[in-house]
């Protein structure tokens, strides 16, 4: 976006602006629709919650070891002109949650880790998807609403699905027919209510931009060895976080592995050097990593490693790439024991948004001179 920049401060929309929330409507268990969102307010996130009930069989079924219930689902957030910003499985979601804020803790009711047979049990758990980078509401100060969608905008559609997992309840049960479920998704947005985006220079700056959470790599591990990983880069991009996940022991019939433990302990060192700019991680030892991430006051989970570019409150340790020629994170495993594992990654990061064009085009010059500073 011309004349557009991402400055050092953190951008926090006026308080004045009064924030409600809104159910978008219901999708659902395992039909893989989507819920379009009211085309109203300024979007900075969405809550989905699951309610429904797992019926079990004549014989009791047996849980999976790894991260149910929220494996069960990939959420999805596309939205005409950036196309699809958030695409994730719903485990690296909750874990993506956790460490942006360790506080954020998602109101579950699951089943006991040994369920009976003949009985049914209520399950309830659910997902954040933030939109802008930081709604401090859910995950504390300070507040960045950069990557918030103006969905006012009678011309922007978007749209919340929920992809069910490729192995259905068999990421929950090593039989599955062994337990019906039956439920539906809740969809439900947060949002403010401000005037139109050429009214507000800070609001025109937040649209500028679309807040991406996507995955990159998920590929199953057969061997021990040195996971590589080369995010894009030479591109208009801002990486905030870039985060590898290490899994193991995925049960039973899981085609998909997504029953995997995150585990720590397969990984020994981590490396990441971005080419002309720095080498950051320098062969950094496991338990290091973890306890630099326990002091900055994250989740330690073995497994999940979080390079963290966005922690201190301001923008000055983000990663811009469109001048940065490659950039690569290198993890060495021990040796391990592999059982149906795997080895995934995750990137948040900003790119120019299209939805403000139409806004600068109707914004005063008073507007204008503020957002682009000539």
């Amino acid at each position: 976006m011309a004349g557009v920049s991402l400055s050092y401060a953190p951008l926090a929309l006026p308080s004045s602006y009064r924030r409600y929330m809104k159910n978008e409507g219901e999708i659902s268990f395992g039909s893989g629709n989507t819920v379009k969102l009211d085309q109203d307010g300024l979007l900075l996130g969405i809550i989905i919650r699951f309610s429904g009930t797992v019926v079990t069989g004549a014989t009791a079924p047996v849980l999976q070891p790894g991260p149910a219930p929220w494996n069960i689902a990939t959420p999805t957030v596309s939205v005409a002109g950036p196309g699809t910003p958030v695409l994730l499985p719903g485990e690296l979601l909750n874990q993506f949650a956790q460490e942006i804020n360790p506080q954020y803790l998602d109101k579950i009711t699951w089943l006991p880790a040994t369920p009976a047979a003949s009985t049914t049990y209520p399950v309830e758990f659910g997902y954040y998807i933030p939109i802008c980078v930081r709604d401090q509401e859910f995950m504390g100060e300070p507040a960045d609403h950069v990557g918030s969608i103006f969905t006012g905008d009678g011309k922007v559609s978007v749209y919340v699905g929920l992809r069910p997992n490729v192995a259905g309840t068999g990421v929950w049960f090593t039989v599955p027919g062994n337990a019906t479920v039956s439920g539906n998704w809740g969809v439900y947005s947060v949002k403010l209510d401000t005037p139109s985006p050429d009214k507000d220079a800070s609001l025109l700056q937040a649209i500028s931009w679309y807040h991406g959470i996507q995955i990159d790599l998920d590929d199953p591990l057969t061997a021990v060895g040195q996971q590589v990983w080369k995010p894009t880069v030479n591109t208009v991009r801002t990486y905030l976080r870039l985060l590898t996940f290490f899994r193991n022991n995925a049960g039973a019939g899981d085609t998909s592995l997504a029953s995997a433990a995150f585990t720590g302990g397969m990984m020994s060192t981590l490396g990441a050097v971005a080419a002309g700019i720095i080498n950051w991680w320098d062969t950094i030892p496991e338990d290091v990593q973890l306890a630099y991430q326990q002091l900055q006051h994250r989740a330690t989970t073995g497994g999940v490693y979080d390079l963290d570019l966005s922690r201190g409150g301001s923008r000055d340790q983000w990663l811009d790439v469109s001048n940065v020629t490659s950039l690569t994170i290198t993890e060495q495993m021990n040796a391990v024991t592999l059982a149906s594992a795997k080895f995934q990654t995750l990137m948040e990061f900003l790119e120019p948004s299209p939805l403000a064009q139409r806004w600068f085009q109707t914004a005063p010059a008073s507007v204008l001179k503020q957002v682009t500073g000539a």
